[in-house]
This record gives C-alpha cells, sequence and structure tokens, in this order.
C-alpha cells in the first residue's frame, strides 16, 4: 500500500457524507464505482496521532484480516495517507461499493406493517449468527452497531456484512460468550437505543442465535447486558481501542 495520497481524481463522484471530520463519496475511476472514506485530523488534534498507523490504514487492515478469517463484511481495496513529521494530516480508504444495500439500523427502524414481520425476525436472528462468526473468529468489533452491518440482497436471499471497523481488536482465541464480546452484543441490542428499537423478544432471539441455543450462554449474557450502563460499555470500548493500538497490552491489530 502506498504512504501518499493518491494524485487520480475521480471521474464521477457521489457525495454520501462531507464535514470536518470525514467526506465519504462513491467514486468511478473507470473499474467501476468504489467507496471511498477520507478522515481528516482536525489541526489541534495532529499531535495524538504521532507514531500511530493512519485511521485509513487501521480500517484498511482490519476488513482484509476478516476477510481472511472469513467474517462476512465489506471488502478492502487500497489505502494512502498526507503525512507531516510524523503526524497523519489526513487519510483515505478505497473499498467495494455495494449500491443495493442499506444498513441494519435502516431496516429495523421501518414502520411496522411495511414488511412482513417474519423478515425482521431473520434479520435479527441473521444478526446474532454474524456477531457470534465474528467473536470465534477471536475479534471484537466495538464499533458493531446496526448502522455498520449493511444488509445486501443476493439471488433473493439477504445476507449481513460488516463495515466501518477501524477499532477492530483481535485477540487470537474464541470469545463467545466472554465479557469482551459483551461489549458489541451491548451495542446491538441492549444499549439504550436499541432498547427502544428491539423488544425484550428479539434481544433474546439475538442471543440465542448468537449463543447456538445454549442455553446457559443466553442466560449468562442476559444477566450481564441487562443491568450494564453506556458508561461502564464505553469504558470496554476505550480498553478495547487502548489494546488494538499498544499489543504489549494484550490485544493486536485487526492485521496479523
Amino acid at each position: 500500500m502506498t504512504d501518499a495520497a493518491s494524485p487520480a481524481e475521480a471521474r464521477d463522484e457521489r457525495v454520501l457524507k462531507h464535514d470536518r471530520k470525514a467526506r465519504v463519496v462513491v467514486a468511478d475511476r473507470g473499474d467501476g464505482p468504489v467507496l471511498e472514506k477520507t478522515y481528516v485530523t482536525l489541526p489541534h488534534v495532529v499531535w495524538r496521532t504521532f507514531g500511530q498507523r493512519p485511521k485509513a490504514r487501521r480500517e484498511h487492515d482490519n476488513l482484509a484480516a476478516l476477510v481472511a478469517a472469513g467474517v462476512p463484511c465489506v471488502r478492502p481495496g487500497s489505502w494512502s495517507a498526507s503525512r507531516k513529521l510524523g503526524c497523519t494530516l489526513r487519510s483515505t480508504v478505497v473499498m467495494e461499493w455495494i449500491d443495493d444495500a442499506r444498513d441494519l439500523l435502516w431496516h429495523l427502524k421501518r414502520p411496522p406493517g411495511r414488511e412482513p414481520i417474519r423478515r425482521r425476525r431473520a434479520r435479527i436472528a441473521a444478526y446474532g449468527r454474524l456477531l457470534r462468526t465474528l467473536h470465534d473468529r477471536g475479534f471484537v468489533s466495538s464499533s458493531c452497531s446496526p448502522r455498520n452491518v449493511l444488509v445486501q440482497d443476493v439471488a433473493g436471499e439477504e445476507r449481513l456484512l460488516l463495515c466501518d471497523q477501524p477499532q477492530l481488536l483481535h485477540i487470537g482465541r474464541p470469545l463467545v460468550g466472554t465479557r469482551l464480546a459483551s461489549i458489541d452484543l451491548f451495542d446491538a441490542a441492549f444499549a439504550p437505543r436499541r432498547r427502544k428499537l428491539l423488544s425484550a423478544t428479539e434481544r433474546l432471539r439475538l442471543l440465542r442465535e448468537y449463543a447456538d441455543g445454549d442455553r446457559a450462554i443466553v442466560r449468562g449474557l442476559w444477566r450481564t447486558l441487562d443491568g450494564r450502563s453506556r458508561a461502564t460499555n464505553q469504558a470496554g470500548k476505550r480498553w478495547c481501542h487502548a489494546r488494538s493500538r499498544l499489543p504489549f497490552l494484550g490485544g493486536r491489530p485487526g492485521a496479523r
């Protein structure tokens, strides 16, 4: 991968997001549409990036590690970065663009009656299985909310894909049902906003699929997650982020 900003100009671009910290576009450079995400480091925090991998490179390497491990996700393409005196000013990651996909949060927010209830149930069950696959391969996402899961229609059947994974932590051993894994499960179904979106029955369905029917795991996770606060989960996330950037703390970045 190159460590210099690409000089190529997009022949056709569609802006999806543009603010001070990030610019996301769908671009066609001649080989079909791709998604380009550019992260901008604000001037007053540039010093924090000294000696660190650019955010775009972290996301690229994390997605590549998920692909290698067989976890369904968006496939990465390339990355580039602009640096000065060892600090990252901006970085860009290019990945596949899935034109017909919407995030899972959009689907879960749809008003009742817009589609068969069995389809909603199937998506929630698939979400649980996706999280199990992620944790069984030894990864913790810490950014695994429904907003970061795409629903793609493949020949009439839906499949779920992870996206937006700059903070992935690779532990290297199965994590199903552990406290580390519960960080992702809280974001998926037990955070305050998720409780408003998913009924208790739906949260239980997700945990059953995640645990592959193991009642002991389901009961243990429910007790752990039902009483957890958002602040407690955020503390766990910060610890995961530190471990992913500093391998001597017991973790390693997504890329092996």
